[in-house]
Formats: C-alpha cells, structure tokens, sequence
C-alpha cells in the first residue's frame, strides 16, 4: 500500500474514533461524576471535528465551481 492511502485510513479511523468517544461521553455521564465544564469542551471538540470534516469534504466541489464560475465571467483576478 502507499503511504499516502495508510495515512487517509489513519485519519478516518481517528476521527471516527475521536467522533465516537466524544459523542457517547453524555450517555456515559450519568454513571460518573465528570465535571460540566470538561463535558462541554469534549463535546464542543466532538462537534468541531464533525463540522471540519463536512467542510473539508466539499472543498474539492467549491473549487471547481469557483474555477468555472471564473472561465464563465469577464471578472477575473
């Protein structure tokens, strides 16, 4: 395999992880006496990688859109 395509299931698989963990800690805090505050930020962490994950998933479409929005239009930079 090529380090490129181990270092892609790498990532995937840390942040599945880190998604999964930090997802299932709410159901996990009924059983615990884990602070709010460090809730919150596990979960705020969650909540980011999903968010960067999304975005970096349509970066590819958003650039090819930009591209040929910028062949179709006399403004170029």
């Amino acid at each position: 395999m090529s380090e490129v395509l181990i270092a892609k299931c790498v990532s995937v698989v840390i942040i599945f992880a880190g998604s999964l963990i930090c997802g299932l800690l709410p159901a996990f805090r009924v059983f615990s006496a884990f602070p709010r505050f460090a809730l919150s930020l596990i979960l705020s962490y969650g909540g980011g990688i999903l968010i960067a994950t999304s975005l970096v998933h349509i970066l590819p479409e958003v650039t090819v859109t930009k591209n040929i929005a910028s062949q179709l239009s006399s403004f170029k930079r």
